[in-house]
């Protein structure tokens, strides 16, 4: 599932993703509150580890510095 299983810095097995996702919402000018709220897609993840080391950045699931194949 993951190209990483542990840290290759310090083997631990605990490593999380960190991911920020495109979202669109609609708003109550009136109220502030959030009326409708829909996920589009992640556009960036990385995994880090409790002891600083941190992957490579992965942009909507190409790795930066790498061209997207043509359809």
């Amino acid at each position: 599932m993951s190209e990483y299983t542990e840290c290759p810095e310090c083997g631990n097995s605990s490593i999380k993703m960190r991911v920020q996702e495109a979202w669109s919402a609609d708003f109550s000018v009136k109220t502030g509150k959030c009326l409708n709220r829909s996920y589009l897609e992640p556009t960036f993840f990385q995994y880090i580890c409790k002891c600083g080391w941190v992957g490579e950045n992965n942009v909507n699931g190409f790795k930066d510095n790498e061209e997207e194949e043509e359809l």
